[in-house]
């Protein structure tokens, strides 16, 4: 069971734990096992420092026909043989414990030396690799344990205090043991949270392709969408948004797609369009995007469900939304992996906000990720709690 003493005794761990700086000039090469988005970023953040991998490796057959940073990426038992007693072995993939122990053994079996998970590596690195989504050093994830131990109380069901215990074991001390394997299905739309309700008015606040939108017609039936308001920034993705929109044939006076991102009030940011799942709002973006408080946008509607899915942004949304969530108490679906305290600090911001909201937490992907909070109002509660 996941109780609060388990919680204090892993904040109380983190908050003591040493921290394993290297010394420059005493890094040992290293070898990333991955060649995706994880692989290629942590190679970004070293390069400036000076640093980079002695070599990429992939199970992937099609990848190992591939270069990354100008190096061919290998196959892991090339690796394995050219440097698995000389380098740090690092799995940069976004994994369950299951794959992970998987990559292990291979490694292990292929005689490589030394195998570590890419928590432990970007804590070694940690002036170069964090923060990085909900990860960060454990002193500095630990550093409001009241405000950790608040929102834990406040959640509803004992899958979601088990849910929260394991990420902040996760994000804290790289304890991959401590996520479940066991992916709930149905994101934004669990069946055990809440109830579905005729006449939903969604706001979708990144909205990427339509996928969410794609999602909610699937699971609910046609005239159960009042009103879609669809909120996507990047130009690319946006064009793929409108599309979906024609192609499920919703009538055009159900919906209105706004090209901008959504925070605290109006007005313009930078922001980084690349047309993927990571894009986001940062300081060094390649272009500037409109940005909208929904108080301010959405007007003639009271919507029923607000989805935030925007790389760390929401609590901004979240303030920019507080007079409709204040008088109208919707479902909020926030994801709460895109930052290291987003865990608590969403919970307890929606909480201030309207105290009437019941607590969930759902994890609906791997490795940390697709983890959401459902803020549930009492007449949308199904019998989960």
């Amino acid at each position: 069971m996941a109780d609060v003493d388990a919680l204090r005794d892993s904040l109380r761990e983190m908050a003591q734990r040493p921290h394993p700086a290297i010394s420059a000039g005493d890094e040992r090469p290293f070898v990333f096992v991955g060649t995706g988005h994880l692989a290629k970023h942590l190679s970004s953040c070293l390069a400036k420092k000076g640093l980079g991998p002695a070599a990429f490796c992939d199970n992937s057959r099609t990848l190992q026909t591939t270069i990354v940073d100008r190096k061919p990426v290998q196959s892991i038992e090339e690796a394995a043989h050219d440097l698995g007693q000389d380098a740090d072995f690092v799995v940069t993939v976004y994994s369950s414990g299951t794959r992970y122990q998987g990559l292990l053994k291979q490694l292990w079996d292929l005689g490589v030396g030394s195998v570590m998970h890419y928590v432990s590596f970007m804590e070694q690195h940690a002036d170069a690799c964090l923060p990085f989504y909900g990860h960060d050093l454990p002193q500095r994830i630990a550093s409001a344990p009241s405000r950790a131990e608040e929102a834990f109380l406040m959640l509803a069901d004992e899958l979601s205090r088990k849910v929260f215990l394991g990420s902040v074991r996760f994000r804290g001390l790289g304890d991959l043991a401590a996520l479940s394997d066991e992916q709930c299905d149905d994101q934004y739309f669990p069946r055990d949270v809440y109830t579905t309700d005729a006449q939903d008015v969604f706001i979708d606040c990144g909205a990427y392709d339509g996928d969410t939108l794609r999602s909610f017609m699937v699971h609910r039936p046609r005239s159960d969408l009042r009103a879609y308001f669809g909120f996507e920034p990047d130009s690319a993705t946006f064009s793929r948004l409108e599309e979906c929109a024609r192609s499920l044939a919703i009538d055009p006076e159900r919906f209105e797609l706004f090209p901008v991102a959504t925070g605290k009030e109006n007005c313009t940011l930078r922001f980084n369009a690349d047309g993927t799942t990571a894009a986001s709002l940062s300081a060094t973006g390649n272009c500037e995007v409109g940005c909208v408080s929904l108080d301010e946008t959405i007007s003639g509607y009271a919507p029923t469900f607000i989805k935030l899915d925007i790389e760390g942004a929401e609590a901004e949304t979240i303030l920019g939304a507080k007079k409709l969530i204040t008088a109208h108490s919707p479902i909020i679906a926030a994801c709460v992996y895109h930052k290291p305290h987003d865990l608590w600090d969403l919970p307890l911001l929606i909480r201030d906000l309207n105290p009437s909201y019941t607590f969930f937490l759902r994890n609906h992907g791997c490795g940390g990720f697709e983890l959401v909070l459902y803020a549930v109002p009492k007449h949308r509660l199904t019998g989960a709690v």
